[in-house]
């Protein structure tokens, strides 16, 4: 069985869109749809994410350039890149400096956050990647820019397993809100629901509260946790 599993490039994510690319065969960065916008107007999940703060939720992440009318993923910009990449190192010093990894893991996390690039898809795609490598996955990624359509909604993801040659698409437990789950099978493709739990895999008895959090915060406080769940080691290759 050939895995694929297709998500938004989002900002340094939670556990489960990791636990998506760990099962998957290839990952492909749905990068060419429109940019999804808050109600509030302050971004989404592709430019911002959660961290714990002195105790509380806190909103983490890079503001984007905004654009009149509907922008495609793939050409999204930051805004003022270098200046907030600055502040976000010192929230994540104030945030994590007395959690039991944080020596070990802030250099990786410091050169993501500084990695220049003002595009937010390359940006989080590079971040994306270069966390799987360290956690070991043997994932193929590419990007939906790269692929031939021409669908929409639920027959896209279609087309795009199919693009990739895979046989069976991986989805979030939401999925079953807005996709068209019989268009699958009628195309052959097998269906597979993500666990209830993405994060059971790495940590079975993890509190609740921690799961909703960005990656960095899982790495900060349960790295070796994380590692004795994925021991193999793998080099990642980006098509």
């Amino acid at each position: 069985m050939n895995i694929c599993a297709i998500h938004q490039p989002n900002f340094f994510p939670w556990i489960g869109y990791f636990d998506k690319i760990r099962q998957a065969d290839v990952f492909i960065f749905l990068d060419e749809v429109a940019y999804p916008k808050s109600g509030s107007g302050s971004g989404s999940w592709c430019n911002r994410v959660k961290i714990q703060l002195a105790g509380q939720e806190h909103w983490f992440g890079l503001p984007i350039k905004h654009e009149s009318g509907k922008q495609l993923i793939h050409n999204v910009e930051f805004f003022n890149q270098e200046y907030y990449v600055s502040k976000l190192l010192k929230t994540l010093k104030q945030a994590y400096r007395k959690a039991k990894y944080f020596s070990q893991i802030m250099p990786l996390i410091q050169n993501l956050l500084e990695f220049s690039c003002q595009n937010l898809a390359e940006y989080n795609i590079h971040a994306i990647t270069k966390l799987s490598a360290y956690l070991g996955f043997k994932t193929k990624f590419i990007r939906q820019s790269k692929l031939q359509h021409s669908a929409q909604s639920t027959q896209l993801l279609v087309q795009l397993v199919k693009c990739v040659g895979a046989n069976a698409y991986l989805c979030g437990n939401g999925a079953s809100d807005y996709q068209q789950d019989e268009c699958f099978s009628e195309k052959g493709i097998r269906l597979i629901y993500q666990d209830i739990n993405p994060a059971q895999f790495f940590f079975p008895y993890l509190d609740d509260v921690h799961r909703k959090f960005s990656i960095l915060h899982l790495l900060f406080h349960f790295m070796e946790e994380m590692f004795v769940k994925n021991q193999s080691s793998h080099s990642i290759e980006t098509l």
